[in-house]
């Protein structure tokens, strides 16, 4: 019998309470493995792990594969080379997969960031926040999780605590992430401890986080928590160090803006009652005037406003607020006035133009008041808040129903209820009277695309280029169309480029326009641009791809498309497809069909896959599943190899004669059927089909199938001297003796010599005469037309 047992060793995926440390040494373990990827690498040097990434905006991690953490205390010691551009480190810590995890990066420009990720989204917890003075070349952090609250440090420092209770256990990773700067980045971790035993734990978070917070620390790690929203956690943060700084304005005015967004009016105005009068400037006054208007308070607000001119002269929320005041007080032309200065000094601001016209009504001025809705109309439409333009329209049909402002407003709120007939009508009528606006040019022109009237849509778009040539989304919509249809585009994708750079879908034209030039790697450049922009964005995600698997980067990716979106899991079948590595995309298909069941697209690839891997069974039930809907073509010509590889040539002759009925310029299904022919022995048949079919690019197989059916139908003869060709059908009739009629050309066959068998031209043979008679060159023996083909061209061309 044992008196003791060895303790069993975890598995890797077990949660473990233990005490971790190295510092890379030859003699310590290590865990995190060394990788080598085409961008990124990880491998132990110069006792530290060092993690190095290949190009611009990438974020790459290295996992320590043993075991997930619950509560934990982890310190490590961190480098960021000197020679990185725009570059953080830092770790991904309760991982649950590379799409889960939360993640805690210091950069080397002075800041910290914590984020939480969920099935691959994005969500922010503490923005980028300024952090203590430190060396980004070595420093030490922090990071300590007691149930759902994370506590943070640097150098001994604090940083900020959060509750998040999104993710449970998990990993730990080594990450870094290199911004747009360089083209390469490096980090070291030098040293690394986790802490997980409970009782320990403890211990350790009293000895090692810091218990005294500066001022300065809590006041900007409120104002991170602001900035994301989070203004219950910030009110508590801040109430920790208000009694001791009573008379801080700034911390005040913070307090107070917490608790507005909270709704709590009163503590608010309290909280700004003990900033100090030599504080008391434009902020704070706007602060007190939002709260005074949120507590209707109007006459103390007009009264504030009123006193305070010559600090507020150049501040059109001011003014909006004083506004609000006189309206509310009944003062229509005071309000009127307010709201105009608003405008004037803001003109970008749809609110204040709709409520001057509100105020400009009420003074019984129709027409200024038409004016300025139509204004707030053309502002709000621009920024897509069609809910404030839908309440807009009441106001303007109650003032005249026929003005040229309703009717546009009237117009725009049909297109975007898709209602693209009335909206159509209204719009004609307008340009016809003069009186369209720049967005009527263009949303005619996006209703004459969709009804495929080309020319009328080019007219259009022009217009609206003209009559504002520095509204971007005018030049790209523009460029978009006349890229997909092969108009000359460059002039204003150039332009949408110039007024737009950062805008995603601008970047990925230019991306999509650089595959088509095959500049892969420039495309590449766009989408990158691109989809930092717009990281949810798949579609942008899967042209990147793409430029990147024409680039020679499949691995890259194959990397980049590591989402769980139907889009993404297609293009990752589409490159194993290309690849010829049929199981994975077949994998990848069944993926994004589960994602999105009714995407014929999608299932048709699956099925394609499905026939490559000898799936048939698998492969019909999914055709069938898309014809039971609609006459596909491409899923009849499918459905034709799947019979073809079965044996079953008529069912194949059937579908793919399918396939080009409904799509009689379907290439892939032109030449599966004229194969199916020529097999058949059915040559008349596959030239016929082969003949009717029009495209521009025919294609390697199409020209080889063309070159089939001609070599098995026609026989070729030449000239011996001058390689003239004949060209003569294989199956002719006996022909009958000629009787030659007139003077033959001299491309005409001369005849075949009786010794040696060679044929000539008559232009060459005409050279060699013997006794009147056409001989041979090399022979000397006659020339006789004794062939049947030979008497075929002769019949052929009436010569006999």
């Amino acid at each position: 019998m044992r008196l003791f047992k060895k303790k069993d060793t975890p598995e890797e995926t077990d949660i473990v309470y233990e005490k971790w440390h190295t510092s890379f040494s030859v003699f310590q373990e290590h865990r995190f493995i060394p990788e080598s990827a085409a961008d990124y690498s990880s491998r132990i040097e110069h006792r530290a792990l060092k993690l190095k990434l290949g190009r611009k905006n990438l974020f790459a991690w290295t996992d320590d594969p043993l075991y997930r953490y619950d509560d934990f205390l982890l310190k490590a010691e961190l480098g960021i080379n000197s020679e990185n551009g725009y570059s953080s480190t830092g770790f991904l810590f309760r991982r649950t997969d590379d799409m889960s995890y939360y993640y805690f990066l210091v950069s080397n420009r002075g800041h910290y960031r914590l984020d939480q990720v969920m099935n691959g989204t994005p969500s922010i917890i503490i923005d980028w926040t300024p952090t203590p003075d430190f060396n980004p070349e070595r420093f030490t952090v922090i990071i300590s999780t007691d149930g759902s609250m994370i506590s943070l440090s640097l150098n001994g420092a604090w940083l900020g605590n959060a509750s998040d209770d999104s993710l449970g256990a998990g990993g730990i990773s080594f990450a870094g992430q290199n911004y747009d700067e360089t083209d390469d980045a490096s980090f070291a971790l030098y040293n690394i401890e986790m802490e997980s035993r409970p009782t320990q734990l403890e211990t350790r978070r009293e000895r090692l986080l810091p218990s005294a917070v500066p001022v300065e620390a809590r006041l900007r790690f409120v104002e991170s928590r602001m900035r994301s929203g989070h203004y219950s956690a910030a009110l508590i943060e801040i109430r920790k160090v208000l009694p001791s700084i009573t008379d801080n304005a700034e911390a005040l005015m913070m307090a107070a803006d917490c608790c507005m967004n909270l709704e709590m009016y009163s503590e608010a105005s309290a909280l700004l009652g003990k900033v100090p009068a030599s504080e008391r400037g434009e902020r704070y006054l706007l602060q007190k005037a939002g709260i005074l208007y949120l507590m209707n308070e109007f006459i103390a607000l007009r009264d504030l406003l009123t006193e305070n001119t010559s600090l507020l002269a150049a501040s059109p929320v001011a003014f909006n607020l004083l506004g609000n005041a006189e309206y509310s007080l009944g003062n229509w032309e005071k309000s009127a006035e307010a709201y105009n200065t608003a405008y004037t000094l803001d003109s970008g601001e749809a609110l204040f133009a709709f409520n001057a016209a509100r105020a400009l009504s009420r003074c019984g001025r129709q027409d200024d008041a038409a004016a300025m809705y139509g204004k707030s109309a053309r502002r709000y439409f621009r920024s897509g808040d069609y809910s404030a333009l839908s309440g807009l329209l009441p106001f303007l049909e109650e003032l005249d129903e026929s003005n040229p402002e309703t009717r546009i407003l009237k117009s725009k709120l049909l297109f975007q209820d898709n209602d693209f007939d009335a909206a159509e009508k209204i719009f004609k009528d307008l340009i016809k009277e003069g009186a369209a606006d720049s967005t009527v040019f263009y949303l005619n022109a996006l209703i004459e695309v969709r009804n495929s009237r080309p020319r009328k849509a080019v007219e259009f778009f022009k217009k609206a280029v003209e009559l504002e040539p520095d509204y971007y989304l005018y030049q790209f919509k523009f460029a978009e169309y006349l890229f997909v249809t092969g108009g000359k585009y460059t002039q204003y994708l150039d332009k949408a480029v110039e007024l737009a750079p950062d805008d995603p879908w601008v970047q990925n034209l230019s991306g999509l326009v650089r595959i088509e030039q095959g500049d892969y790697a420039a495309a590449a450049e766009c989408f990158d641009r691109a989809l930092s922009s717009a990281p949810s964005e798949d579609e942008i995600r899967v042209n990147y791809s793409e430029a990147m698997f024409l680039d020679g980067r499949t691995e890259d990716a194959l990397e980049l498309l590591g989402g769980e979106g139907p889009d993404v899991l297609n293009q990752r079948g589409n490159i194993h497809s290309r690849l010829n590595d049929y199981h994975s995309a077949a994998a990848d298909y069944e993926a994004a069909y589960k994602a999105a069941r009714e995407r014929s697209d999608i299932i048709l690839n699956l099925a394609a896959a499905c026939i490559e891997t000898d799936a048939f069974s698998r492969a019909e039930e999914l055709l069938v599943r898309v014809l039971d809907n609609t006459e596909s073509a491409q899923a009849y010509n499918l459905m034709g190899n799947l019979a073809s590889l079965k044996g079953e040539y008529g069912r194949a002759e059937a579908a793919y004669g399918k396939a080009v009925e409904i799509s009689p310029d379907f290439v892939d299904a032109v030449c599966n059927l004229a194969e199916l022919h020529i097999s058949r022995d059915r040559l008349n048949d596959a030239d016929l089909l082969l003949s009717g079919l029009k495209t521009e690019e025919p294609g390697e197989r199409l020209r080889e199938l063309k070159e089939i059916v001609f070599r098995k139908r026609m026989n070729i003869y030449s000239c011996s001297i001058c390689a003239e060709e004949w060209i003569v059908p294989k199956k002719i009739a006996d022909q009958s003796a000629l009787q030659l009629v007139g003077e033959p050309p001299d491309n005409m066959p001369a005849g075949k010599c009786t010794g040696c068998g060679k044929v000539y031209c008559i232009g060459c043979a005409k050279e060699h005469l013997s006794e009147g008679r056409l001989v041979c060159a090399d022979c000397g023996a006659r020339l006789k037309l004794s062939e049947d083909w030979m008497r075929y061209l002769y019949h052929e061309k009436d010569y006999s």
